[in-house]
């Protein structure tokens, strides 16, 4: 796994970013695509129909998104990350601290969408404020519930693509670090080699399917349960999404714990 000052191995071309609601994933991907000039397609858009409800033809244009030779995205859904691991070549995490950055950005993010009635994804706005207090899968309370599953599934899926290259960010500045340094760097020389009419260079899935051949490897990537489940043709329509039981029935408590469990590192967090 690399970090924020390593340089990259290669100029990405299909990149994903993974992290818990709030972390700044969207955010990320979008400046990500205009340095690398690989479009950014917020997968959220595809997921969401009307009425939050998912979309059926959500992993068909999963498919068809990453049939591209330059994209970016965000590392979401159970059924979307094994196609999207696929065929990325560079995925990066945000493992950012939760209680001063990741918390404070998703409780801001769904005020302002609420007050503003901002409109999201095909037409849908957040729901009530009181929502927060009746419904478990309330993206505040996700955020809680999810904080740390990432540090769980990340090594299972450097164990299934071993030459997927992962940039671990831990902080807004690493993050600022990461985009002016390495990020930047790789990008002046791919456009360089482009300059110079090099050849263009295997993707990253196929190069990856090669390794498994050799070693021997499984092909699929786990599924996991912090996000919802995506029918396959002829299944039943709409979907469930998986909650932890184990969330309080009481929210408040459970984000105050949080906010005293948090190691205080003495770092100053960042600003946005």
């Amino acid at each position: 796994m690399l970090a924020y000052d390593d340089p990259l191995p290669l100029r990405p071309q299909r990149v994903v970013v993974a992290g818990v609601s709030g972390s700044g994933k969207t955010t990320l991907a979008g400046r990500i695509a205009a340095m690398i000039d690989a479009p950014h397609t917020e997968i959220d858009g595809l997921y969401h129909g009307a009425d939050w409800m998912p979309r059926p033809e959500f992993l068909d244009e999963v498919r068809a998104l990453v049939a591209n030779e330059a994209w970016t995205t965000e590392w979401q859904y159970a059924d979307a990350r094994p196609i999207l691991s696929e065929r990325a070549d560079l995925l990066v995490w945000l493992d950012v601290r939760f209680a001063t950055v990741t918390l404070p950005r998703v409780i801001r993010r769904t005020l302002h969408r609420r007050l503003t009635r901002e409109q999201l994804w095909n037409g849908n706005i957040e729901p009530p404020l009181h929502t927060f207090f009746t419904d478990r899968e309330h993206i505040v309370r996700w955020a809680v519930a999810t904080r740390h599953k990432y540090r769980e599934r990340m090594p299972r899926l450097e164990a299934q693509h071993p030459e997927l290259p992962i940039v671990r960010l831990r902080s807004p500045r690493e993050t600022e670090a990461w985009l002016s340094g390495p990020l930047a760097e790789s990008a002046r020389a791919g456009a360089e080699r482009r300059t110079l009419g090099d050849p263009p260079r295997a993707s990253g899935g196929e190069n990856r399917r090669m390794s498994r051949r050799k070693n021997g490897m499984p092909r699929t990537v786990a599924q996991s349960d912090d996000a919802p489940h995506v029918p396959s043709p002829g299944e039943p329509s709409v979907p469930q999404i998986e909650v932890d039981e184990t969330i309080p029935p009481r929210p408040e408590e459970e984000i105050a714990d949080v906010l005293r469990a948090e190691p205080d590192t003495g770092e100053r967090p960042a600003s946005e």
